[in-house]
């Protein structure tokens, strides 16, 4: 009676299988179908609950004149304007992998799309027809193929019949809107004349969740209903099972190592059996349980063990000479087996009386991959951590000598300021130990900067600080060394650059009078060039701040290494030092706090030029003006008066 209600118990449960099987997939294949369906609308256009606007934006900073602009040869005044693409989405579904297309009816030019990619087809339907996909927040001016203009600013051509399509971000969350909600991207055209960019439109696609639906709750409740029966059908059979086993463990003794070892076996010496205790299943299955204990463990490190092993294995496993073996509690063994990789095997003595042989024992195998992983991993920590000793060694090393040679320079003028007796050499001499002290408190806060940067302790202000002190500073700071040199200094600073901004000045001028003292250090004719570019991109301003030089530049196997320097310096400083140099450590690690690279421009023999751009906050947006070198050289000297 009981064998019959079972029968007909695993019928229904195969029966309902059926039906979550076929429910399941009827609910996937409706989502999917939902999901695939293409969707599309024009400018202005209501479709359902789904609309699409491109207007220009209004506020006083979205157009404006690039004035006396040289287009294809004729100066002229170009338009520019910022528009927002914005798509409503107040359906009750998320639209997913959306694109938009404008078709050009006038010629125009684009510069800015954010913040996703532009595919741009220039000069549809002729010859010289291309087409690339750019981000055109982030490029490289080599890598664009288009025709194209830039005056610090990326102008790409496009006429009538041209479009572009613009694919929105992932990155940056633009390719998911939710349902009842908006999303907005901006993009910047120039033009002459009028700009009409009505022929446009967005291609989308819903996207459902296959957890949404009522057929989605009508698989999880049948589910639930199978597995309720499933588990009411076998759980007696599984604790009866379980129940058999645990005693079975009990009874030998032994029931706390079948979850440490994979194998457990009892060896009966004087029958030459093996009794398995703990084994998996399908495993023990195949032993040939017709064969006695020494060939059945035989035949199985023949089988396992990694050719490099067997010979150790079969006399490791020997169980003739087991007894004399295992005169104490037990004896181990590890080898490389074919398809576990390191095991480990071990016999414990069992029933040992006082004066009689061995007559059983206990076999175990136990898969020790973790294990020494950890040990290998463990190794690589001492050696670690015995270069770590050997590189902070090297370190102080290092920079006990640089601070000995200032030093001495020091003591070495003291004492001849004491035996000089002509007095008017003595001003010579406290100017060079003005200057080796200077040097030697650099170095003391520059590897306090170092320690600080390493121990993640290093932060940066964040107070508003006037651009043009900034300039002047860090021009001051170099201007003797170039004068010194016969080396003129060019300033190429933006007139409409805010006047206050907010961040850091003291880094700031930190990084930018390193690169001009390489600059003049590297440099033996010629000029130095200091550029400042900015662009307000709402309440921030965008700088571009470059040193260029006329020095010897740069041999393309150094320049990669000395991209390399900048780009990866550790965060172990004795290391990190030792291996680019405390000024590039500091540097670097400057530029990483502030979110920026250094990047570097140079031919060898041509010069070189380092430029690197940060975001920093608007304070006063009144523009710094013209800074002429004439006017630092003035600060100067009326700072030494």
């Amino acid at each position: 009676m009981k064998n019959l209600k079972e029968e007909k118990a695993k019928k229904f449960l195969a029966i309902l299988l059926v039906i979550i099987i076929l429910v399941t997939i009827a609910h996937i294949v409706s989502v999917v179908s939902f999901n695939q369906a293409p969707h599309s609308i024009k400018d202005s256009e209501e479709q359902g609950d789904v609309t699409f606007a491109l207007k220009n934006r209004e506020d006083s900073t979205s157009s404006w004149l690039k004035r006396d602009f040289n287009l294809y040869g004729e100066t002229v005044d170009l338009k520019a304007q910022t528009l927002d693409a914005t798509i409503f989405n107040n359906s009750k579904d998320q639209i997913d992998n959306w694109t938009m297309r404008i078709n050009i009816k006038h010629d125009c030019f684009l510069n800015n799309a954010w913040c996703g990619k532009a595919e741009i087809h220039q000069y549809v339907g002729t010859e010289d027809e291309q087409v690339q996909l750019l981000d055109l927040r982030a490029f490289d001016i080599k890598d664009v193929k288009l025709d194209h203009m830039d005056d610090s600013d990326l102008l790409i051509p496009l006429k009538k019949g041209d479009f572009v399509i613009y694919y929105p971000s992932e990155k940056d969350k633009e390719l998911l809107i939710d349902a009842a909600s908006e999303k907005t991207i901006g993009m910047i055209f120039y033009y002459l004349g009028d700009l009409d960019l009505s022929d446009n439109y967005i291609e989308y696609f819903f996207h459902k969740k296959i957890t949404e639906g009522a057929n989605f709750y009508i698989c999880i409740f049948l589910i639930t209903v199978w597995i309720v029966i499933f588990i009411t059908l076998n759980v007696s059979s599984i604790t009866y099972n379980k129940t058999i086993k645990e005693m079975e463990l009990r009874k030998s003794g032994i029931s706390c190592m079948s979850d440490i070892y994979e194998l457990i076996y009892i060896l009966d010496l004087e029958k030459d059996e093996l009794i398995p205790v703990s084994a998996d299943n399908d495993n023990d299955k195949l032993r040939p349980k017709d064969l006695g204990a020494r060939e059945q463990l035989a035949n199985m490190f023949k089988w396992d063990a990694s050719e490099a092993y067997i010979d150790l294995m079969l006399e490791f496993t020997d169980l003739d000479t087991l007894p004399d073996r295992l005169d104490k509690k037990s004896i181990v063994c590890e080898y490389v087996s074919k398809f576990y990789g390191w095991c480990q095997i071990r016999f414990f003595a069992m029933e040992r009386a006082e004066g009689e042989p061995l007559r059983k024992a206990i076999f175990t195998l136990q898969v020790v991959n973790e294990e020494k992983q950890e040990m290998e991993q463990f190794e690589e920590r001492i050696t670690q951590v015995e270069r770590e000793k050997s590189s902070r060694n090297n370190f102080y090393a290092t920079m006990t000598q640089q601070f000995i040679n200032p030093a001495n320079t020091i003591l070495n003028f003291n004492k001849r300021i004491k035996d000089e007796p002509d007095r008017s050499r003595i001003e010579d001499y406290t100017e060079e130990i003005d200057r080796s002290a200077n040097n030697l408190i650099s170095l003391a806060n520059g590897l306090l900067d170092c320690t600080k940067l390493s121990a993640n302790k290093l932060v940066l202000k964040n107070e508003d600080y006037s651009v043009k002190e900034l300039i002047y500073e860090s021009i001051g700071f170099i201007l003797p060394d170039a004068e010194s040199k016969n080396l003129t200094i060019d300033l190429n600073i933006s007139n409409n650059i805010p006047s206050t901004l907010q961040g850091d000045a003291e880094r700031l001028k930190q990084i930018i009078t390193y690169l001009l003292k390489n600059a003049v250090r590297y440099t033996s004719e010629g000029s130095i060039t200091l550029s400042l570019y900015g662009k307000s991109v709402g309440s921030l301003e965008h700088l571009l701040i470059s040193v260029k030089d006329t020095g010897s530049g740069i041999r393309d196997s150094k320049k990669k290494q000395l991209i390399e320097r900048f780009s990866h310096a550790s965060n172990n400083t004795p290391r990190a030092v030792e291996r680019i140099g405390l000024g590039v450590y500091l540097i670097s690690g400057l530029l990483e706090l502030m979110g920026a690279n250094m990047n570097i421009i140079s031919e060898y023999g041509e010069g070189s030029e380092f430029y690197f751009e940060i975001l920093q906050n608007i304070t006063n947006a009144d523009p710094i003006g013209a800074i002429s070198i004439e006017d630092i050289r003035k600060d100067n000297a009326d700072k030494l008066l």
